[in-house]
């Protein structure tokens, strides 16, 4: 079906124009100097892309009446597949996880990939204006978006623990709760 070269070409243009998106994307998160930057999420946005346009339009030589084929399921595939790669870019560290935000962001680069790959331009491209909106705006720290942090401390005084009260009482005055409390007196005193 894409013999010409005009056809081939608006093929190729769908994957520039989801590499942009996804280089846009990346421009976003190399710029928190987070792990998957420009080169990663374009390259992701283009592989994807590339892999719609195939399942869509690669096997037509092949149709037949006796021949059928489901182009959504190298959709799936594709989805499928970036888990993968998301779940290398999370990682435990201490007591807190780190790039599920960045692991997100190249899912949804997928998905911005394929979209422009299907040929649905203005929803891939609107799709990366609002990842970036969405990546920028909710990154600030404004007080509506605060979830609760749960943090262990860990002091050593001398004496009987009688500060513990007082010390509590001062946590809460600076919006501190204590969820639990436990004291244990070492072999030195403390």
């Amino acid at each position: 079906m894409f013999d010409s070269f005009g056809e081939q070409m608006e093929l190729f243009f769908r994957i520039l124009v989801a590499a942009a998106c996804g280089a846009a994307i990346g421009f976003e998160r190399k710029n928190r100097a987070k792990g998957a930057g420009i080169r990663t999420h374009l390259i992701v946005a283009l592989a994807s892309a590339l892999m719609m346009v195939v399942s869509k339009y690669g096997f037509f030589d092949v149709l037949s009446e006796n021949v059928r084929l489901d182009p959504s399921r190298v959709a799936a595939g594709i989805v499928t597949g970036v888990g993968f790669l998301g779940a290398g870019l999370i990682f435990a560290r201490k007591q807190g996880v780190s790039g599920i935000t960045t692991a997100a962001g190249v899912w949804a680069t997928v998905g911005v990939g394929m979209t422009v790959g299907a040929g649905m331009y203005l929803i891939g491209i609107l799709s990366t204006v609002l990842i970036l909106v969405c990546q920028v705006f909710l990154h600030k720290d404004y007080d509506w978006l605060k979830e609760p942090v749960a943090r262990q401390a860990i002091l050593l005084t001398d004496g009987d623990g009688s500060v513990l009260p007082e010390l509590e009482s001062r946590m809460k005055l600076h919006g501190v709760d204590v969820i639990s409390l436990r004291t244990k007196v070492e072999t030195d005193g403390t």
